[in-house]
């Protein structure tokens, strides 16, 4: 039974917000996505290089974004998003 004074956030919940925030990048033409990956019963956020078609460049991630829970990885992702927008907003 679901408790009603607590939301709970959950990997589907993440790769979902994962999907959305790669859209958005994708949008904005940016050459990094993220993924979601299992670690030592913990879930990771990777970001990794893109081509312009949206193919992985290469086999390798750029960094570990995030390793905890899917609530820690989703606020670690829009951080890392954020930054990401404001880089390249003061960069062009």
């Amino acid at each position: 039974m679901r408790c009603t004074g607590r939301s709970y956030y959950t990997i589907r919940n993440l790769r979902e917000d994962i999907a959305k925030v790669n859209k958005w990048l994708a949008d904005d033409n940016f050459s990094v996505r993220f993924e979601e990956q299992g670690r030592n019963g913990y879930q990771a956020v990777d970001e990794y290089s893109v081509h312009p078609d949206g193919s992985r460049n290469g086999s390798g991630v750029n960094r570990n974004i995030c390793c905890g829970s899917s609530r820690e990885c989703m606020t670690a992702l829009y951080y890392a998003y954020n930054i990401l927008v404001a880089q390249a907003r003061k960069a062009g």
